[in-house]
């Protein structure tokens, strides 16, 4: 055969296997107290947010953070847009539409899931999503609070599309309760967080058992903390798992952080991403290639206290930084294989 035959069969296959796969970013972010600087009338959770309130903010403040947001995005994503982005301590819908329209991720004409929650700090979670590549089928807002205790928090929210034309997504954003009354008193808190997604999630699976499932989010627990491994029954290995169980991808981290958040001079993963062991095998549609926190050396400072780095904030304690967040966003990075 010529070999300009051979040459042109060979870069065709090449091709079609390039054309037959295509990789994916999805990412978690916790902003720390994306607020604008608007007053809403109807809740006193911002009220610290504003210009004569506590943390003096103001609309320089905000658009600066809101730039800080999407440089972040950018740098993650390049020249592609991330798939999806989870994001916590958002304020309102006002902050989504200002980062996607108006900040440096704005060319990613990214869109978003949003509503109020009863959080009574005023944040809540949610979602962009590229919509050249993520058709919504389905969204939901799951309670977590409890009423009748008087405890209202943000809600964990859901997600239904097609990914590519190719599969179902099922994708959860999660904001756990807080540590900050102590981890062990807040601690069933989480628990019911934990039940309240186990919930939706089996019921997924009752009705499809190899259905693609994605939960991410600021869970303010680690790996081995009881709502994460024994409420919510996460494993972390992806081998002789349950077939209908969610799989820690912290359990295959890279990068020379270990961690998104640091406490005490530790890193640890209070942010992670779950996935259901369809992701794993030999030729999901959805599969999974990587995990970890994404940090860039304009996200961290010298840590004096404990050596090393740490993030840098937009607030230590009730003084402005100017910073990005108190946490690094964690990326998964995926193949679609259509």
């Amino acid at each position: 055969m010529d070999k300009r035959v051979v040459f042109v069969v060979v870069l065709m296959c090449n091709v079609v296997l390039a054309t037959a796969q295509k990789s994916a970013k999805i990412v978690f972010y916790n902003c720390e107290n994306f607020f604008d600087a608007e007053d809403d009338s109807l809740s006193l959770g911002d009220n610290d947010f504003l210009p004569d309130g506590n943390y003096h903010w103001s609309f320089s403040r905000f658009y600066a953070k809101n730039n800080a947001i999407g440089r972040v995005l950018v740098a993650i994503g390049g020249w592609e847009p991330p798939l999806l982005v989870g994001l916590a301590e958002i304020e309102n819908a006002n902050v989504l539409d200002n980062l996607t329209k108006r900040s440096p991720a704005s060319g990613y004409k990214l869109k978003y899931l949003h509503r109020n929650s009863p959080d009574k700090r005023c944040i809540d979670v949610g979602l962009l999503y590229n919509p050249k590549r993520f058709a919504v089928l389905d969204s939901q807002w799951l309670s977590v609070s409890i009423p009748t205790e008087g405890f209202f928090t943000r809600d964990i929210l859901y997600a239904k599309g097609i990914v590519d034309g190719v599969d179902t997504l099922h994708v959860f954003v999660n904001h756990w309760p807080s540590r900050y009354s102590g981890s062990a008193s807040s601690e069933p808190l989480r628990m019911h967080a934990a039940s309240v997604l186990k919930g939706v999630a089996d019921s997924i699976w009752n009705t499809d058992n190899g259905a693609n499932i994605l939960a991410m989010g600021d869970f303010n627990d680690y790996p081995a903390d009881k709502s994460i491994s024994t409420v919510l029954g996460v494993v972390n290995d992806s081998c002789g798992r349950n077939p209908i169980a969610l799989v820690n991808l912290v359990s295959f981290a890279k990068g020379s952080i270990h961690g998104s958040h640091k406490n005490a001079g530790e890193w640890g993963y209070l942010d992670q991403m779950f996935v259901s062991s369809s992701f794993f095998g030999s030729a999901p549609k959805l599969k999974f290639v990587s995990f970890g926190s994404f940090f860039a050396d304009w996200l961290l400072v010298p840590d004096e206290a404990y050596a090393g780095r740490k993030n840098f904030r937009t607030f230590l304690g009730m003084k402005y930084q100017g910073g990005y967040s108190d946490h690094l966003p964690v990326v998964g990075e995926f193949l679609i294989n259509k």
